[in-house]
């Protein structure tokens, strides 16, 4: 197949509009909440602080497995947790660098873990800006918010559905009656506690699929209104492949919403008119926020064998080591000799790895997570970015490329 066919007409009309050098030279992408601003060697250091599977939801939409039935650990000690951020500050001691800009707190869901106001106070107090990301439901507790919602933190929650019968269709997704309503008011408390000066910032999380579309301009627009940061994501593929397949969006879903949330952030000047900004209205795996987290963050998690496995994001096993038994010296040396995660755009496959817009735009190949989990291989392109041709997006000996074997499956 020649490469012109693996891509769609819209990407070849974006193609020859790049012969105006004006619209390269007159973009430029923003930078997300997540990716460093202080020259530290990574962005993110994710930690687990419960088990992936723990939470008090079991919505439709999430990636993770639907069981709730591996709860094999309890939530992470904090002197557990001390101890990595003080292998951190050891290695910002010895080689004269800084390690990480982001402390990521994630699950399952992190609220659940109750020393995790102490987890907070010590990343602040480490120079890591703690990023949290909830349901929201324990912060609809307005004296628990004052714990968690400190000077300096980043909290990524969810988005009420906004929109007639918003709750009820959320309560009936999350499978937890009353969660739209503790929603509502988590978001209200920190609304309230930001407008007397408490600086927190606030990113909202917007699962987009079958059951969500409708929605989803109107929480768009609900959160440029209340200076929520909108992080709007396409549904990633789960971990087994087919559980949540019925969710995933079709291709004229994407362009559509795409299109109605570019126009809308062009005439509220959230966006400047350029090909290359709608381009990112239309990629996965989040809208206008590229992920870069499998080249520049490591992700701590729990196995059924206990806590510590050093991946590269949440959507890999590839293991880096263990952070409670190995160094943080051999886990980067591991993870920089990873190609994939280091050099990832020699590495990658298929279509991928001939878009123009793979540079142009920085949305690093798409979603490494999506890719592993269609294809069993990290290394694949990216089944539902939209400016693969169909056809191709389902063929797995193109989306790898059946003549080089996949270094890391």
């Amino acid at each position: 197949m020649s490469i012109k066919d693996m891509f769609t007409f819209e990407y070849h009309k974006v193609i020859e509009l790049l012969e105006d050098r004006k619209v390269i030279n007159n973009f430029q992408r923003k930078k997300t909440f997540r990716e460093n601003s202080d020259n530290s060697v990574y962005t993110d250091i994710a930690i687990e602080i419960v088990q992936d599977d723990l939470c008090q939801l079991s919505c439709e939409w999430c990636y993770i497995g639907q069981s709730k039935s591996a709860k094999f650990n309890a939530p992470l000690k904090y002197q557990h947790f001390k101890e990595i951020i003080d292998k951190v500050l050891e290695y910002k001691k010895e080689n004269n660098m800084k390690l990480f800009s982001n402390m990521a707190l994630i699950g399952g869901e992190p609220t659940l873990n109750p020393e995790l106001d102490k987890m907070i106070e010590y990343s602040l107090a480490n120079n890591l800006t703690p990023i949290l990301v909830t349901n929201g439901e324990k912060l609809s507790d307005i004296d628990y918010a004052k714990k968690i919602c400190l000077d300096g933190v980043v909290i990524t929650v969810h988005l009420p559905l906004i929109g007639e019968e918003g709750d009820e269709v959320l309560d009936k997704l999350s499978k937890k009656n009353g969660y739209s309503l503790k929603l509502k008011k988590a978001i209200e408390n920190m609304l309230f506690l930001r407008q007397n000066d408490v600086k927190v910032k606030i990113i909202g999380e917007f699962v987009i699929c079958q059951s969500t579309k409708n929605f989803a301009f109107d929480s768009y627009v609900y959160c440029r209104e209340n200076d929520i940061e909108p992080f709007f994501e396409l549904m990633r593929i789960s971990n087994d492949s087919y559980t949540n397949k019925h969710l995933m969006l079709e291709e004229s879903d994407i362009k559509h919403l795409g299109d109605a949330l570019y126009e809308y952030d062009l005439k509220n000047n959230y966006a400047v008119d350029n090909p290359l900004n709608k381009v990112l209205y239309y990629l996965p795996p989040t809208i206008n926020s590229p992920c870069t987290l499998i080249q520049n963050s490591i992700h701590i998690k729990y196995e059924e064998c206990g806590f510590g496995k050093v991946v590269s994001c949440c959507g890999q096993s590839i293991s880096h080591g263990n952070i409670m038994n190995d160094s943080l010296e051999n886990i980067i040396r591991h993870k920089e000799n990873t190609k994939i995660f280091s050099e990832q755009k020699k590495h990658i496959k298929g279509p991928c790895s001939e878009c123009l817009l793979y540079d142009l735009v920085g949305c690093e190949g798409g979603c490494r997570g999506n890719a592993k989990n269609t294809f069993g291989c990290a290394e694949a392109s990216d089944p539902q970015c939209i400016f693969i041709s169909s056809d191709v997006r389902v063929n797995k000996d193109i989306m790898i490329n059946k003549n080089s074997a996949c270094a890391i499956d």
